[in-house]
């Protein structure tokens, strides 16, 4: 059955998500510059490609998921709905990074398909779920 309404609470969701990642990832940027670990700021392209997909992977892998965890949603994999596994959570982290250039492709699927997934769930076979007792 079709539940709009946690494809709706995935948007405040990945805000919450989205600005832990990127302040994380600007934390350790500048600590990397005040220590003289790296003399300039990377290039856009290294940050976007490899930087916010290598945060959100470890930010999904360690199940930190603040914004999921505020809103009672859970990462599965679509047919089991256990929890992802870390190729799924790897290949999500990738699709997502290289997509979200493209934020309507993006949120648009999320209300018109059966599973409420984003372009980057259904590819990673993926889906995030309201969260009930069993799931963590």
């Amino acid at each position: 059955m079709k539940d709009n309404k946690t494809a709706a609470l995935r948007i405040p969701a990945f805000f919450i998500d989205a600005a832990f990642v990127v302040a994380a990832l600007v934390g350790l940027l500048e600590l990397l510059l005040f220590t003289s670990t790296i003399k300039e700021p990377p290039a856009v392209e290294l940050v976007m490609f490899v930087c916010v997909p290598v945060g959100f992977f470890v930010y999904w892998a360690l199940n930190i998921n603040l914004g999921k965890r505020i809103f009672k949603l859970v990462i599965v994999d679509e047919l089991s709905e256990e929890k992802a596994s870390i190729w799924q959570l790897f290949l999500r982290s990738i699709l997502f990074c290289m997509l979200v250039s493209f934020n309507i492709v993006l949120l648009l699927p999320l209300f018109f398909s059966k599973k409420n997934q984003g372009l980057h769930d259904m590819l990673a076979k993926t889906r995030v779920i309201k969260r009930t007792g069993e799931h963590n």
